[in-house]
């Protein structure tokens, strides 16, 4: 299930999966997909297996069946490193090129991407009415603005129990989009590389397993 979000007066449906549709523009937003993790960190002695551009690339397809986009924008580290696009499984290539060849794609440039790769040609930002997508922003900015690069989460608590959920964290001039990529991590929203760039949000929006969860939190944060 997804839930409407209102951004800049502007309304968008953040799914559980972690995506962001804006229906007025037909466009998909996902952030930080981080191709190729996996075999980066394989190369390197960790036993990863080597499946998280194919299960990233499936639940791409799965949200892209559910909005009617023409447009999809991923805001910055698509990538996990440099030589990813060199390492992507021939099949795994062959799903992405189909993909970029039935919508348009806007690649933005994030801190692990390679710029021109053999699926497009990468951004450092994108404007499209009234709004700027870029990989990383800080509360300078004051153009709505959408972003990845934090992987936000949020710890939801009931009873005695507990569980992290990623999440979108949206600020006065900000929203931040949760890591969309299989083996990607993140940090809570009250840690301080997250605060102290961006602030306090005054809403974030969990993503379930089936259900996004909206959570006013200025006034829960601004007592820690």
């Amino acid at each position: 299930m997804n839930k409407t979000l209102t951004f800049a007066s502007e309304v968008f449906v953040a799914d559980a999966s972690g995506a962001l549709y804006w229906p007025r523009e037909k466009t998909l937003l996902v952030a930080d997909l981080h191709f190729e993790k996996a075999s980066h960190f394989a190369a390197r002695g960790y036993p990863l297996p080597p499946y998280d551009s194919f299960e990233t690339l499936q639940r791409l397809a799965d949200v892209l069946e559910r909005y009617p986009a023409e447009t999809l924008i991923t805001l910055g580290d698509s990538w996990h490193d440099m030589a990813g696009p060199e390492r992507m499984h021939q099949a795994d290539a062959q799903q992405l090129t189909e993909l970029a060849s039935r919508i348009r794609v806007i690649w933005i440039s994030g801190n692990h991407d390679p710029k021109p790769t053999a699926f497009g040609v990468h951004q450092d930002r994108y404007e499209c009415a009234g709004f700027q997508f870029v990989h990383e922003a800080t509360q300078s900015a004051i153009q709505p603005t959408f972003c990845g690069h934090y992987h936000p989460k949020i710890r939801m608590r009931r009873r005695r129990a507990s569980k992290s959920l990623a999440c979108f964290a949206v600020y006065e001039h900000i929203c931040v989009l949760p890591a969309f990529g299989a083996y990607t991590g993140g940090l809570d929203i009250t840690h301080p590389a997250l605060t102290e760039p961006l602030g306090i949000p005054h809403t974030a929006y969990a993503c379930g397993k089936r259900k996004v969860y909206e959570l006013p939190l200025r006034f829960e944060l601004e007592q820690l």
